[in-house]
């Protein structure tokens, strides 16, 4: 099993370009006073070697790290003793997958998953690495008349129909990574509904939960909800949210102790667990009210880049976005998405092309993806540059 780093356009990315809108991952400075608690935070050891005047060692911290990742997620007690954390949320998707491998195993069923694109290729690049099969959902045929659980519903009828030996799985996030939608409660649970209706499962990433234009306060999260319909896994990543010093760590939550051991086995087959030194810090970082001193800031950051894209009177490849660091712009419809990356990073500035998001319909229409997580002055000056 094979994980890349980066892609080849992050690659060229990172070589040709001084203002780099591409990747997803915030990049402010830290305040100050964030640097001043990393340094008194390292300098008692948290972040590795001797646990001075520690009891129970990583155990303590671990369940302290569950504990503040539940409060920050508003998710229910209970949901803590169904949590696992792993090396990072690419990990945390790949390894769902290999739980729903085993429980269609111990099920006597073969799984068949459902996306729904735009989306990031590593989902389809995990199913084609473990052979499973799976639907896509055109998302941007439909237009401003897109309804996630009909859709659903209609590929559940062509893609599983009356068979009984397969178990359907459908996978998304939200908010979304390319278009910034956010899935409402009430559509989460009609979409629950249907899928609970073919004895499916749903697995929800929600690692731009607590980063983005929208409020986290106000995001509907698969945690949040009671009696879900169908059973569930959800994925949060820390470094959607804070890339802080390049530590961070993915996290799968199960919705019933059948999943969560499914997760668990999933989890024991390779190496993939944080680092002790990451367990402690985010530990502390994450109970303490510097967290959310940064959600609020990359918050307030990404709202201020929209309303500056809203000034400049851009079209958005679907709606405007509502939640997550990202927006989507489209293009005219004679150009083609990759060939405009090309000459922006000719002019110092790095775009996603569209076409990296869609397997079915490759820029169709065409698009660009750029990053909402930039200090204000950097990204007015990169837009400035991008020749429309």
């Amino acid at each position: 099993m094979t994980f890349n780093i980066l892609t080849s356009e992050q690659r060229e990315s990172l070589k040709s370009a001084v203002y780099d809108l591409s990747i997803g991952y915030p990049s402010f400075a830290l305040f100050r006073d964030i640097e001043a608690h990393l340094a008194l935070w390292s300098g008692q050891s948290l972040l590795g070697g001797e646990r001075l005047g520690r009891v129970g060692g990583e155990s303590d911290e671990l369940q302290l790290l569950l504990l503040a990742v539940t409060q920050l997620l508003r998710a229910p007690g209970i949901i803590s003793s169904r949590m696992e954390i792993t090396f990072s949320g690419s990990i945390a998707i790949q390894r769902a997958v290999v739980a729903m491998q085993q429980l269609s195993t111990q099920r006597h069923k073969r799984p068949i998953f459902v996306l729904i694109e735009p989306s990031i290729d590593i989902y389809r690049s995990m199913l084609h690495e473990h052979g499973i099969d799976y639907v896509v959902i055109d998302r941007l045929s439909f237009g401003s008349d897109f309804n996630l659980p009909d859709a659903v519903s209609l590929a559940f009828k062509e893609a599983v129909g009356s068979h009984s030996d397969l178990l359907p799985v459908v996978l998304f996030d939200s908010p979304s990574n390319p278009l910034g939608e956010v899935v409402d409660s009430a559509t989460l649970r009609r979409l629950g509904e249907v899928i609970a209706g073919k004895g499916g499962c749903l697995i929800v990433d929600h690692c731009f939960a607590l980063a983005g234009i929208h409020d986290s306060m106000q995001t509907d999260l698969i945690f949040h909800e009671s009696d879900f319909p169908c059973e569930w896994l959800a994925i949060w990543d820390t470094g959607k949210t804070f890339n802080l010093n390049g530590d961070k760590f993915g996290l799968l939550a199960a919705s019933n102790e059948e999943l969560f051991r499914a997760v668990r086995h999933s989890l024991e087959t390779i190496q993939v667990s944080p680092s002790p030194r990451n367990v402690s810090f985010f530990s502390y970082f994450l109970s303490h009210p510097l967290a959310n001193e940064l959600i609020d800031r990359l918050h307030r950051e990404t709202v201020a880049n929209l309303e500056f894209l809203d000034e400049r009177h851009v079209e958005f490849v679907a709606l405007r976005p509502v939640g997550g660091t990202f927006a989507s712009l489209l293009l005219s419809s004679d150009a083609h998405s990759a060939d405009f990356r090309r000459r922006s990073l000719g002019n110092g500035v790095a775009v996603a092309s569209g076409v990296s998001f869609q397997s079915r319909n490759p820029d169709a229409p065409p698009f660009i993806r750029i990053s909402l997580a930039r200090p204000r002055e950097v990204f007015a000056e990169a837009m400035s540059r991008l020749e429309f």
